[in-house]
């Protein structure tokens, strides 16, 4: 209910002004009606601690009576009398508000075969207002799309009885049945395929509408970097079926370059350069290279969407890489390539690859670790997601695992790693609490396996008290990784500002350089961070430290999930 403060700017440049009073308003401070109507002190004023005294247009001033009405109006004071005084030589304006009794609610009467009480925040024997009646309606509708309802009979009504300043709230819902989708249309495509479109949503015709996959449909069409503009429209609607148009508009651009500079404590100054070609014959080549103090890598990678193999459609990822990486206790070179299949549905995602590594270790502190190796290895990738949102969860929980082998016929050694992840979301009101654990095991049975294919700790997804790779087998000699991992963490989020979360967080780990063995020293590390929602996910600071030696710290900077 902003006041018309930008109707006819050119003309009030040259307009008489009038000073702003209020007198008779004892329910709201003149600050709370100044705002509502439009009126925003300077910053600068409120850095001297200047007294506000907003200024209107004299032919704006009947205007602003009529929206001093509306806004007691809104809040339930419906027989609210305001009067201008100007006075011409002062210039001032005042308007004389005389309140009168609010509109009390003397009931709430809900007849509703789906639970709707908790979206209703006006309360018997309490002042009615409109916006909060507005919303409830709003919430409601929302709670229902989200369950999968849409052919819904929901008729809720305001009562008001002016002479006895009371109102009656009826809140009248007959949920239907949950709503299936019965087609989905795709319009927009000039070059894009209508397949690979259907094949990267979680809408499928004959199956349950649901709200959050419609969202994460949303999220996965653009991660795809083929369109400028989704739409998904699920407004039409026969009976209880939906009518689905997903309208699209194609990248025009489709050379993206990139270029960065930047500085890690750990890693010192570094490079980066990327060339992205976005739709190549459908397909997206990838060219990415790093020059830093500790990696020197560069990567081709191509990406084909939904191709059938055998009877099913994957999506296919060819790459070849070379990366020089300098470790604490060692050096590697590899050259690094592999074809991997994908496939995902809403809650699940598979990966199947097959990947040749050939490493040089060299530089090492342990001498019988060093020299060539050559690692052939297929890997496979599971990850199981019920979170209640794959962007900002609340509750639910997902488990991913991840396990390659390879045998002393086809490589240097024979192996078996395998890494798996549980995590929990528990929302309380407004704080959620977050708990992880990883647990990681390498089982080599014969040959030599190469230092960079063992466990390392630290970063962002592990103990943030520690950069990227910065943590150890308690139990080496030298700074070397580890067979067995177990990690831990507790993390509780709550709002500060706004928008703006806050965090704080352990994380725990124990690394060993032995088979299944956790007899070593845990490094535990608190801090606490901030996160603020973007739309690709929160945009994440953390602070880390070490327990037992804060000199030990690390800053962590991400967008996305903690997933």
């Amino acid at each position: 209910m902003k006041i018309l403060q930008l109707l006819f700017i050119p003309f009030l440049l040259f307009a008489t002004k009038y000073e702003i009073r209020l007198s008779g308003n004892k329910s709201f401070d003149s600050k709370t009606i100044y705002t509502e109507l439009g009126f925003e002190q300077k910053i600068w004023d409120k850095i001297f601690f200047k007294k506000f005294k907003p200024k209107v247009d004299e032919k704006l001033l009947k205007t602003l009576q009529e929206e001093i009405k509306l806004f007691y109006k809104q809040e339930g004071f419906w027989k609210t009398d305001v009067k201008l005084k100007k006075d011409d030589k002062q210039k001032v304006a005042t308007y004389l508000i005389k309140e009168n009794k609010p509109i009390i609610i003397k009931d709430i009467e809900i007849t509703s075969n789906f639970p709707i009480k908790r979206f209703i925040k006006l309360k018997k024997n309490q002042r009615f207002n409109i916006k909060e009646f507005k919303n409830s309606k709003e919430f409601i509708k929302k709670a229902l799309l989200k369950k999968g309802y849409c052919s819904y009979d929901f008729n809720p009504k305001a009562y008001i009885f002016l002479k006895k300043n009371i109102a009656y709230l009826v809140y009248y819902l007959e949920k239907g049945d949950i709503c299936k989708i019965k087609s989905i249309n795709v319009n927009g495509l000039k070059t894009i395929s209508k397949r690979v479109v259907l094949d990267h949503i979680y809408l499928k015709p004959k199956e349950n509408f649901s709200l959050e996959r419609v969202k994460a449909s949303y999220q996965r069409l653009y991660s795809l970097e083929y369109f400028n503009s989704v739409i998904i429209d699920y407004s039409k609607k026969i009976n209880n079926q939906i009518l689905a148009d997903i309208n699209l508009k194609e990248r025009e651009k489709i050379h993206i370059y990139r270029a960065g500079l930047g500085y890690e404590s750990s890693n010192g100054p570094h490079i980066n350069f990327l060339y992205k070609n976005l739709n190549f014959y459908q397909n997206q080549l990838t060219f990415n290279s790093l020059y830093s103090k500790n990696i020197k890598s560069i990567s081709f990678k191509l990406f084909t969407p939904s191709k059938k193999i055998l009877k099913k459609d994957f999506d296919i990822v060819n790459e070849i890489a070379y990366k020089k990486e300098i470790f604490d206790s060692f050096d590697t070179k590899e050259s690094h390539i592999g074809t991997s299949l994908l496939t995902q549905s809403y809650d699940k995602s598979y990966k199947y690859s097959i990947f040749w590594d050939n490493i040089k270790i060299f530089n090492n502190e342990d001498r019988d670790k060093n020299g060539y190796f050559n690692i052939v290895y297929p890997q496979f990738d599971f990850i199981l997601d019920k979170r209640d949102s794959k962007i900002f969860p609340k509750n639910g929980y997902y488990f991913k695992n991840s396990i390659e082998t390879s045998l002393k016929s086809i490589s240097t050694a024979s192996y078996i790693k395998d890494l798996s992840e549980i995590g929990f979301y528990k929302t309380f009101k407004l704080v959620t609490l977050f708990l992880r654990g990883r647990v990681g095991v390498i089982d080599d049975f014969q040959g030599n396996l190469p230092s960079s294919k063992l466990f390392f700790a630290g970063g962002l997804h592990s103990n943030r008290a520690y950069s990227f790779h910065k943590i150890f087998a308690a139990d080496s000699k030298t700074k070397n990784g580890g067979k067995t991992l177990l990690e831990t963490t507790i993390e509780n989020s709550f709002p500060l500002y706004e928008k703006l979360r806050g965090a704080i967080f352990w994380d725990r780990t124990v690394l060993s350089k032995k088979k299944l063995s956790l007899d070593v020293k845990a490094i535990n590390g608190v801090g606490f961070g901030f996160r603020y929602p973007t739309i690709i996910g929160n945009f994440i600071i953390d602070f880390g430290f070490d327990v037992a030696n804060f000199s030990q710290n690390a800053i962590h900077f991400s967008i996305g999930t903690t997933f």
